[in-house]
């Protein structure tokens, strides 16, 4: 008589242990989240309505990036596990982002480039050379390609936002140069209106020796004082990275 052969349960894949998360290291990320948070939207605050004094909150603003990196790198797995699905940002992203929008909007509203080109290259390819560096580092952990490429392409606007940053305010504030003054006529003037807020430009007609943009982007103050056909004064700025910039005032 043949034997019949007992048909088993189908063995069900095995899942892949969760990080059992220390409690010191759980309570390290529990402040890390407030902590990082609260920093992150005073720096944004601070650098966007009143950035005094420069060389106190500048630093701070460009170190809370490199250090909030760092600290993603070393707890990523505590943050994965321990964050909110409702969260559209996680929280210990914003140490991360909001100290790098606040330079920009600052440095956007202090100070006007002759040409935006060369940095904006420069930003370009110090951002890939960090991603790429990122890339690497990243493959030290437990990522699937995916998660890797995804969260590389996704913090190059980061990246470029924040070398932009720190090649404007090391090009503009830390500027030594002798200025050249000049005159200009206003030859226009319109705004732009938004969603949220409106753009104020005035065309102006330079006569010094390296024309500043046709076009500027002025304070909704300064567009209300200056009229059209008024002379407004040129300040011309070499750079130290040799990024002219310039100021005008009436």
């Amino acid at each position: 008589m043949a034997s019949r052969k007992k048909r088993g349960k189908t063995a069900k894949p095995r899942k892949t242990p969760t990080y059992m998360i220390p409690q010191n290291e759980l309570r390290n990320v529990q402040k890390i989240r407030v902590y990082g948070l609260a920093l992150s939207v005073m720096v944004l605050i601070w650098i966007v309505i009143k950035p005094v004094p420069y060389f106190i909150i500048f630093p701070i603003a460009f170190i809370i990036p490199i250090v909030s990196i760092v600290l993603l790198y070393r707890y990523h797995e505590i943050f994965a596990q321990t964050r909110s699905n409702s969260d559209r940002i996680p929280t210990e992203w914003y140490p991360l982002l909001l100290p790098i929008a606040g330079l920009v909007i600052r440095l956007s509203i202090n100070y006007d480039l002759t040409s935006q080109r060369v940095p904006l290259t420069v930003a370009g390819i110090l951002s890939i050379t960090a991603a790429i560096f990122l890339i690497y580092q990243l493959k030290n952990l437990d990522l699937k390609p995916w998660e890797i490429a995804i969260t590389a392409i996704g913090i190059l606007p980061v990246f470029l936002a924040y070398f932009w940053s720190a090649l404007i305010f090391t090009n503009c504030y830390l500027d030594t140069s002798d200025p050249q003054v000049f005159p200009a006529k206003v030859l226009f003037k319109r705004i732009e209106e938004g969603d949220s807020s409106d753009a104020f430009y005035v065309d102006i007609d330079a006569g010094g020796p390296s024309e500043p943009p046709l076009q500027v982007d002025v304070s909704e103050d300064f567009f209300d004082e200056v009229g059209q056909g008024d002379e407004v004064t040129v300040i011309l700025k070499e750079g130290t990275l040799r990024f002219p910039w310039y100021t005008i005032k009436y």
